[in-house]
C-alpha cells in the first residue's frame, strides 16, 4: 500500500525554481507542513524522491522556529537493531557524502573522518546486535538448566571464518575501540557508537545552518535549474541542434585503462625511470624483462611475501619503502601508496624503480620514507592497512578503499646532512617532480612492440576534480603547479569522450589560447603524442599517425616574433579541417575581413633592446641563475662580449658559444 505524499510532488521541480523568490516560496511551503509527528515521513519522501542537492538545501534553509534539529536529536535511535533503515542514518550518510564533495566546506579532513565513521557505524552496530542476540539465546538456554547468568563473564566467541573476523576487526579499528568480549562491554559500545553518530548528525545540521553555506547552496540550486527552463522556453522557437559537447566522463573511463591481462586487483603505477628501464630491458635483456613483469604481476595480485615485500626502510612512525627480489642482482623498489579512484581513494603499488642490489642506498630510501611521513598520520595509517582476501591464503591481500581526504601540499625535502646535493635532488624528483603512469595493457603493448609512447600520468584528487569539472572554471596557481597540463588533460578528455558518438553528431571544437607561441607548440606536440598513444588501445601501433614535427633551430630569435610559425595552417578559421590546430585570432580576422593578412615569407628578427630584455626575458630565467645579478650588467655582457667582442670575428655564426 502506497502512502499519500505529504508535500506536492512538483514542489522542488527544477523548471519551476528559477528565481530566489520561487525557491523561498517552496521552502516556506515545506516548513509550514513540517511537524514533530510527521518530519520523519517528510524526510523519507525527500530521500526517496529528491536529489541530494535538494536535501542539503532544505536542511540549510530551515529556520529556528521549525525545531528540526531538536526533533532529530530527541528521536535518535537508542538500540542497534535496524539502525541502518532509520531516517537518522539516511540523513547522516546523505549529508556526509554531499558535504565531503562540496566546495563550500573548508574543513575537509574533519568531514572525511565523520564520513568514514558514518559508513562503518551500521556495520559495527549490526555485529554488536547479533553478538548480544546470540548471548541472549545462550543465556536463556543456561537459565532453563538452572545455571548462572553469564552477562558479566567472558563468553565463547561466535565462530566466524577468517575473512569475516578480519572485516569485523577493521570496523572496530576505524572506531578506535576493542572488540567486546562480554555483553556489558557490547552494550556500552552500542551506546557509545550511537552517541557518536548523534553528535555527527548535530555537527552536520549546525554546519549547514551557517549563513555563507546556506546562501551558496541556494545560488547553486538556482543556477543549475535555469538552463532547463531556458531549454524548454526556446525549444518551440529554434530547432535544437545535437550538442557538440558530450557529458564529460570520469577520467578513468576515457584516459586510463584497466590493468594488464593476468594482473590482479592492485593498481600498479610506475615512474618514468622504471618505464625507461622496462623498455630498455625488453630490447636488450628479454629474460630480465620477463622476470620484472612477473614480479610486478605478483604484487598486483596482492601476493606479499617476505621475498617481495621486504621492508627496505621506514620505522613504525614512517611510511615504509619495500624491495622485491627479482633475481640475484635485481631489486624492484616500491611503496604502498594511496591514489584517487572515482569518488574515493584506494591503495596502489607505486614502483619507484628497478635497481641492482649494489645501487640500493638505504640512506636515500630512509630519507624518502621520512619525507612521506609529512603527508600526515591518516595517510600513514591508510598505507599500512592490509586487507585479507576472502578464502585466500594468508599472504594474499586486497586493496582497501577509503573516502577522499584533503590533499597535503608536498613539502620540500628536509636538509639531511648525510646526503650529497645530487642525492637530495634525486629524492626531490621522486617525491615531487616525478610523474607516475598506470601499468595498463596498452602501456605494456607499446613496450612489447618497441614503440615509444606517452600515457596520461596519475593526477592528484584536486587536479582530477578540475579535469572532470563539466562547466567553465578558473584555475589559479603559481608557475609549475600543473595548470597547463591539467588544461591539456581536460582537452584530451573531451576529445576522447566525443569519439564514441555517432558519426553524424558534430565534434567538439576546442581552442587552446595562449600568449606564447612556444607554449602553444609544446602543447600541440604533447597533445599529439598523448592522443597517438591512447589510440594504440584500439589500433595497432603502425596505424597511429606520427606527431607533426616543428624542430626548426631558431637560434637567438624569439619564437613569439615569428609571424608564420605554422605554415601548415589555412589563412581562415572557416577553412580548418580536423587535422588542423587553430591559429585563432588571425583566422577570425580573415573570416570577418577585418584586415588583410600580409604575412612576410621571411622570418621577422626584431632587435632586442634592454627594455624588452628586462621586461620579457629576465623574468623567465631560472631564479638560481639570476639571484643577486643586475639585468643591465648581464645585458651588457651579452651585447658587448658574447656578440661584439673581437673573438666573434672568428666564429661563423657571429657570436660566442
Amino acid at each position: 500500500m502506497f502512502r499519500k505524499r505529504i508535500y506536492r510532488s512538483d514542489l522542488f521541480s527544477p523548471e519551476k525554481l528559477t528565481s530566489t523568490d520561487a525557491l523561498e516560496c517552496a521552502l516556506q511551503e515545506l516548513h509550514s507542513i513540517l511537524t514533530k509527528n510527521n518530519f520523519k515521513h517528510v524526510f523519507q519522501e525527500l530521500f526517496d524522491n529528491e536529489s541530494p542537492d535538494t536535501v542539503l538545501l532544505v536542511f540549510s534553509s530551515l529556520n529556528e522556529t521549525t525545531s528540526l534539529t531538536e526533533w532529530f536529536l530527541e528521536s535518535f535511535p537508542s538500540e542497534a537493531a535496524d539502525y541502518d533503515v532509520t531516517v537518522h542514518y539516511k540523513t547522516i550518510i546523505c549529508l556526509s557524502t554531499e558535504i565531503l564533495s562540496s566546495p563550500f566546506v573548508a574543513d575537509k579532513e574533519l568531514c572525511a573522518q565523520h564520513h568514514e565513521m558514518a559508513q562503518i557505524a551500521p556495520k559495527a552496530l549490526q555485529y554488536l546486535d547479533s553478538f548480544l542476540h546470540s548471548i541472549d539465546i545462550r543465556t536463556q538456554h543456561h537459565n532453563k538448566k538452572g545455571k548462572a547468568k553469564p552477562s558479566q563473564r567472558k563468553l565463547p566467541q561466535v565462530k566466524r571464518d577468517d575473512g569475516a573476523s578480519t572485516l569485523v576487526k577493521k570496523y572496530f579499528d576505524v572506531l578506535n575501540v576493542k572488540i567486546p568480549k562480554t555483553s556489558s562491554q557490547a552494550a556500552i559500545l552500542v551506546d557509545h557508537i550511537l552517541q557518536s553518530q548523534r553528535d555527527t548528525l548535530k555537527f552536520y545540521l549546525k554546519l549547514l545552518r551557517r549563513p555563507e553555506i546556506s546562501t551558496s547552496l541556494k545560488e547553486c540550486f538556482i543556477v543549475s535549474a535555469s538552463p532547463i527552463e531556458l531549454e524548454k522556453s526556446t525549444s518551440g522557437i529554434v530547432a535544437s541542434l545535437p550538442s557538440a559537447y558530450p557529458i564529460v566522463q570520469p577520467m578513468k573511463s576515457a584516459l586510463y585503462f584497466d590493468t594488464a591481462d593476468g594482473f590482479g586487483d592492485w593498481t600498479v603505477v610506475i615512474s618514468t625511470n622504471a618505464d625507461k628501464f622496462l623498455r630498455r630491458a625488453h630490447k636488450k635483456n628479454l629474460s630480465a624483462f620477463n622476470a620484472i613483469v612477473e614480479k610486478i604481476k605478483e604484487l598486483s595480485c596482492g601476493h606479499f611475501t617476505d621475498d617481495n615485500q621486504k621492508r627496505l626502510c621506514g620505522s613504525a612512525t614512517e611510511v615504509p619503502v619495500f624491495s622485491a627480489k627479482i633475481s640475484r642482482s635485481l631489486r624492484l623498489v616500491y611503496q604502498i601508496d594511496i591514489i584517487p579512484d572515482d569518488d574515493k581513494e584506494t591503495q596502489a603499488v607505486k614502483v619507484f624503480g628497478i635497481y641492482t642490489h649494489a645501487q640500493i642506498d638505504n640512506r636515500l630510501w630512509s630519507s624518502v620514507s621520512s619525507q612521506l611521513r609529512k603527508k600526515g598520520k591518516e595517510y600513514q595509517r591508510r598505507c599500512a592497512v592490509r586487507g585479507h582476501a576472502d578464502q585466500a591464503p594468508k599472504d594474499i591481500f586486497t586493496p582497501t578503499f577509503f573516502p577522499s581526504l584533503p590533499e597535503v601540499s608536498p613539502s620540500e625535502t628536509e636538509d639531511i646532512p648525510d646526503l650529497r646535493p645530487d642525492e637530495k635532488a634525486q629524492n626531490h624528483s621522486r617525491l615531487i617532480i616525478e610523474k607516475y603512469v598506470t601499468l595498463s595493457q596498452p602501456f605494456l603493448d607499446t613496450i612489447l612492440a618497441d614503440v615509444d609512447a606517452i600515457f596520461p600520468y596519475m593526477v592528484s584528487t584536486q587536479e582530477k576534480r578540475i579535469i572532470e569539472h563539466p562547466k567553465s572554471c578558473y584555475v589559479i596557481g603559481r608557475s609549475g603547479t600543473g595548470k597547463t597540463t591539467t588544461m591539456l588533460f581536460k582537452i584530451l578528455l573531451i576529445e576522447r569522450t566525443s569519439q564514441p558518438t555517432a558519426s553524424d553528431s558534430p565534434r567538439p571544437r576546442q581552442v587552446f589560447v595562449t600568449k606564447s607561441r612556444m607554449l602553444a607548440k609544446k602543447v600541440q606536440e604533447y597533445f599529439a603524442k598523448l592522443a597517438g598513444s591512447l589510440a594504440m588501445a584500439s589500433r595497432s601501433p603502425a596505424d597511429v599517425p606520427a606527431a607533426p614535427q616543428y624542430q626548426v633551430d631558431l637560434g637567438l630569435v624569439d619564437a613569439d616574433d615569428i609571424v608564420d610559425w605554422r605554415t601548415d595552417l589555412p589563412a581562415k578559421y572557416s577553412e580548418l579541417e580536423e587535422k588542423h590546430f587553430p591559429r585563432l585570432c588571425d583566422m577570425l580576422e580573415a573570416d570577418m575581413n577585418a584586415q588583410t593578412l600580409t604575412a612576410s615569407p621571411k622570418r621577422h628578427r626584431s632587435v632586442i633592446t634592454f627594455e624588452s630584455f628586462r621586461e620579457f626575458y629576465w623574468s623567465h630565467f631560472p631564479e638560481p641563475l639570476i639571484k643577486g645579478l643586475d639585468p643591465a650588467l648581464i645585458f651588457s655582457e651579452i651585447i658587448g662580449v658574447i656578440k661584439r667582442s673581437t673573438e666573434t670575428l672568428s666564429e661563423g655564426k657571429g657570436y660566442l658559444k
